[in-house]
């Protein structure tokens, strides 16, 4: 029996361990994605940045990884797909987290939507304005066309019952030019496929972020985690950067996303 004890004592250290490492070691994991349209360009380098839930666990020095990966992987282009804040924007302020994030940048620029997150702290307009201050353009049921190159997208969180529908937002769009959306939780997507958005970016779902909650999280979404493509529409869902709750994960690993488009005829 103190054997016995002892074997569980160990496993239980191990998986501690290992929860940790998975949660405090982020890893960038890439998905190549094959468009149908024509631009003027031929590829393009996504950044996709989800769930940083940034609090009294996930400060300064996390942050400071997440700009270092974002620099390996180089990108034309970031989507931050919601989820910056864990709840209120005080831990931001107070540790000054805006001077290191101000590194998140790419020539293309950097884009981001709500999460539900946001919406828990009420602090929604001073975090558009903290955004705002770092070269980061948080878009609310907002289109923008690109350079005339593409047309990206932001949605309000799905617990937004005010957002617009994907019919509006896309309704005036040329279909011809590649449509990126930027939509927190992954959702609608036969409502989206036929809209004619060709690349849909999401976080929130943490893969369940500790086992079984991955196999909790497959059985609820449609894609859960990593890249799904519905007919025309591929879909891609990232694990995220940070966590909520404990700093641990099993079954996940924390991570931001290279997305390396292609766009052919």
């Amino acid at each position: 029996m103190k054997w016995f004890g002892y074997s569980v004592i160990i496993f239980f250290l191990i998986f501690l361990v290992y929860g940790s490492y998975n949660m405090w070691y982020p890893v960038v994991v890439s998905y190549d994605v094959e468009i149908q349209k024509e631009t003027e360009m031929d590829e393009l380098k996504i950044l996709l940045v989800s769930d940083i839930h940034i609090s009294e666990t996930i400060k300064n020095s996390f942050i400071d990884r997440l700009i270092k990966l974002s620099r390996e992987v180089e990108p034309d282009i970031i989507f931050i797909a919601g989820d910056v804040l864990d709840n209120s924007i005080d831990p931001y302020l107070k540790h000054n987290i805006g001077e290191i994030l101000s590194g998140l940048t790419a020539p293309m620029g950097v884009y981001a939507v709500l999460g539900n997150h946001e919406y828990y702290g009420r602090d929604i307009p001073l975090f558009i304005e903290e955004m705002n201050e770092i070269n980061v353009q948080v878009l609310v049921d907002d289109v923008i066309n690109l350079d005339d190159l593409f047309y990206i997208i932001g949605r309000k969180d799905y617990s937004d019952r005010e957002r617009e529908s994907i019919d509006i937002l896309t309704a005036s769009l040329n279909k011809d030019k590649p449509i990126f959306l930027i939509d927190h939780q992954p959702r609608e997507f036969d409502e989206i496929s036929a809209a004619g958005v060709d690349l849909m970016v999401s976080g929130h779902t943490h893969k369940g972020q500790v086992f079984p909650g991955n196999l909790i999280t497959q059985a609820i979404y449609e894609n859960h985690y990593g890249h799904y493509q519905k007919e025309n529409l591929h879909t891609v869902v990232s694990s995220g950067f940070g966590i909520w709750g404990p700093p641990f994960r099993v079954g996940s690993r924390s991570e931001v996303v290279e997305i390396n488009v292609k766009f052919v005829n």
